[in-house]
């Protein structure tokens, strides 16, 4: 707001005076220019990109009056340098306000992919001997599943499958499985969100290191056959 004073003098002098005021408005928005949408990958054991310096911020703003601000609706700041992004899709909108509350809004995406694959730990080679009287071996608890498994955001699915002599598929544990004799592969299998994999496997040996048995029939007394002077065993009677 100005006020302006005019005055009148005459050859005297005497003066009149009268006076008004002018204001004067911005009614010109200001102007802000956004990145480009971006595509990030997730960082090195993080399930989220930090932002390197200024690469998020406006490449331009302005306005044709002084004091004008910026902030955004991410966090609320007026520079997103630093801050976390989680995966998946994010947009971003940056305004700028300028003295007299004139605002412009820009905006763009930010993509963060996880493209870092979880991994799983296998047990070493085993060796087993066969469950008498089965001619097979059945895994005991959490022996023959994984000893640890990792990812940088979270093991979504634990998946196993059996080749071999013993066939099969299954989820998070052997316990309880029935392995034949022979060799068996063991392949562990672990998935996270973004589908990325991770595997290990080893081998199951069972081996049949239980003994036969046999049962003979009770001592036997027999007559010799006349006219000869020996005994020809007659069917089964001293097989087992």
């Amino acid at each position: 707001t100005t006020v302006v004073t005019w005055t009148a003098t005459d050859a005297v002098p005497n003066t009149g005076t009268c006076s008004f005021t002018v204001i004067v408005n911005d009614s010109i928005k200001p102007t802000i220019t956004c990145p480009l949408n971006q595509t990030k990958n997730t960082d090195l054991g993080e399930c989220n990109y930090t932002v390197v310096g200024t690469e998020f911020d406006p490449t331009a703003f302005d306005d044709n009056c002084p004091g004008e601000t910026i902030s955004n609706n991410y966090d609320m700041t007026s520079s997103l340098s630093g801050s976390d992004f989680p995966t998946g899709l994010t947009t971003v909108i940056w305004t700028v306000t300028d003295a007299s509350g004139n605002t412009m809004t820009c905006s763009f995406t930010v993509t963060v992919n996880d493209n870092q694959a979880p991994t799983v730990s296998c047990v070493a080679p085993q060796t087993r001997g066969t469950d008498a009287p089965a001619c097979t071996y059945t895994a005991v608890g959490t022996e023959f599943d994984p000893t640890g498994s990792n990812d940088n955001c979270a093991v979504t699915s634990t998946t196993y499958s059996l080749s071999g002599v013993t066939m099969g598929s299954g989820s998070n544990t052997l316990a309880g499985v029935v392995f034949n004799k022979g060799v068996t592969t063991v392949t562990w299998t672990v998935l996270d969100a973004a589908g990325n994999m991770g595997s290990c496997s080893f081998t199951v040996t069972v081996n049949d290191d239980d003994a036969p048995t046999v049962s003979c029939v009770a001592p036997q007394t027999r007559g010799t056959d006349a006219p000869a002077c020996t005994y020809t065993a007659v069917g089964t009677e001293f097989d087992p």
